[in-house]
């Protein structure tokens, strides 16, 4: 009888988390249902609970530390110590929320229903940002460059608050209307959100090729169309609320596994085929040998890269030669700064006052090699410079000046005739319009005799750097001559 008890107790209990009990191939949805937020739930509270698992540790380590006392610290970090140790107190989360299931059943009904009211909200901003978008028009997106990225992101969590608001889709549940509503108007949503992202991913890799991070963009976007569609059929579709959602979930379960093991097999890996992508650009003439990124194929490109750049070395020329640079690279050279040269980019650059020009010697500057802080004139978010001349040492020779992000970078020339970055000035606009820049385009940009003189601290000048107060204006009868200022270089 006691082995019969427990047979039964055993089977009840795989009737009530396996879906497989059901002995069929798709299970009943709210088998689904209880099974994936059940687990989504323990995660999260393992997690917790690993946290404040470690900060017990963390708290006793320190008691000890007060006393003298570093063996607990120092045996905490060891990670023979610490990798195990996270593990087990995971392990015991998970179990013993598993044998709380009305526990977690309860915990999930509570934070289901507080996500659920969030719906609203996310469904009005994204409104509004698609009723924007006429007006303000698409470049503002692609300058962000990671417009896919964030809209991708956007359509997860609709995607997320609508299930949340849905739960198990039991017909004796009642929703409220507000949330009926933004549902509906949700899921149609979803289609103009992913539609943008795919296109704003389409021409990123138009312009530059495949890469590991867009490869695997672009598979979210393969999910992400099989939930707007799906979603919007449920939105449009007549009778029980979002009844519909039930099978676009599955289906895109089964997509996403698939998915999945593609990306982690030879048939679509990332690696592979962005390597492969990024050397028919090159074969195709749409990268310069001078231009290509080796140092993608030698970091990011695994084995199929490596053995990319052997090939290219093989060939020889300049795509050879700096393909055995790079197989030559140190892993400490994954975050160094190319050293292929980096002319100033002229288009970038405004030159005031109207008619002058930068000098030859300056638009042919190696700016790679320039050390310290630089303008970095459409390096980030396509922003444009402001340049100008400036007599900034008194010696009757002018230096050239470039306003960029409230900061003045000042180059002077060598008695070689090769130019310098000294440095720059940061410019607060202290509460006025006038900025920085519209006083360059003005011309109201001058030169002043410094207030505070500079001090000389081993043989080199210091000059002094505002406070807060710095906006406080001081007489110009305050001024101290610097007699040194006319004879000697900053």
């Amino acid at each position: 009888k006691e082995a019969k008890a427990f047979h039964k107790q055993l089977a009840d209990w795989f009737d009530e988390f396996d879906p497989s009990s059901e002995r069929k191939l798709i299970a009943r949805y709210v088998r689904y249902f209880d099974i994936a937020w059940k687990h989504g739930v323990q995660i999260v509270l393992s997690a917790g609970f690993v946290g404040v698992f470690w900060i017990v540790l963390l708290l006793g380590g320190s008691l000890f530390n007060l006393i003298g006392i570093k063996f607990v610290s120092e045996l905490i970090e060891k990670p023979w110590f610490f990798l195990p140790a996270t593990a087990t107190m995971f392990a015991a989360a998970v179990h013993l929320t598993d044998v709380r299931a009305g526990l977690i059943k309860g915990i999930r009904t509570v934070a289901l229903t507080l996500l659920s009211w969030l719906l609203p909200v996310l469904v009005v901003l994204a409104t509004a940002f698609l009723l924007a978008l006429p007006f303000t028009g698409l470049d503002p997106l692609w300058k962000t460059r990671s417009a896919a990225g964030i809209l991708l992101s956007a359509a997860a969590t609709l995607i997320i608050l609508l299930n949340a608001a849905y739960q198990d889709g039991e017909p004796d549940g009642v929703v409220p209307l507000v949330l009926r509503v933004a549902g509906r108007t949700g899921g149609m949503l979803l289609v103009p959100l992913v539609a943008i992202a795919i296109y704003a991913l389409w021409l990123r890799i138009g312009q530059h090729g495949l890469t590991p991070d867009r490869i695997v963009a672009a598979a979210c976007a393969l999910v992400a169309t099989v939930y707007a569609l799906g979603y919007a059929f449920a939105s449009l579709r007549l009778g029980r609320w979002m009844l519909r959602l039930e099978i676009t979930n599955v289906a895109a379960a089964f997509l996403s596994l698939a998915v999945l093991l593609s990306l982690f097999s030879p048939l679509a890996d990332p690696a592979r085929l962005s390597v492969d992508a990024q050397m028919a650009r090159l074969a195709a003439g749409k990268v310069t040998p001078e231009a290509f990124d080796y140092k993608f194929l030698r970091f990011e490109g695994q084995r199929y890269g490596r053995k990319a750049l052997e090939s290219l070395k093989g060939r020889g020329g300049e795509a050879g030669r700096r393909a055995g640079e790079a197989l030559a690279m140190a892993e400490s050279g994954r975050w160094s700064e190319p050293d292929t040269p980096r002319t100033v980019p002229v288009a970038a650059i405004d030159v005031w006052p109207k008619g002058r020009t930068l000098p030859a010697s300056f638009l042919e500057m190696d700016w790679s090699n320039q050390q310290g802080d630089r303008a970095r004139c459409a390096d980030v978010d396509q922003q444009r410079c402001s340049a100008t001349f400036l007599d900034l040492d008194g010696d009757g020779r002018e230096e050239i000046a470039i306003a960029q992000y409230g900061r003045l970078y000042v180059y002077a020339a060598t008695p070689e005739g090769k130019w310098s970055s000294i440095g720059f000035y940061a410019v607060s606009d202290c509460g006025k319009q006038e900025t920085l820049t519209n006083a360059v385009r003005a011309g109201t940009l001058k030169t002043l005799t410094p207030l505070w003189r500079d001090i000389e601290v081993a043989g080199r000048r210091f000059g002094i750097a505002p406070s807060d107060n710095g906006c406080i204006n001081v007489p110009a009868s305050q001024a101290i001559p610097d007699p040194d200022l006319q004879a000697t270089r900053p």
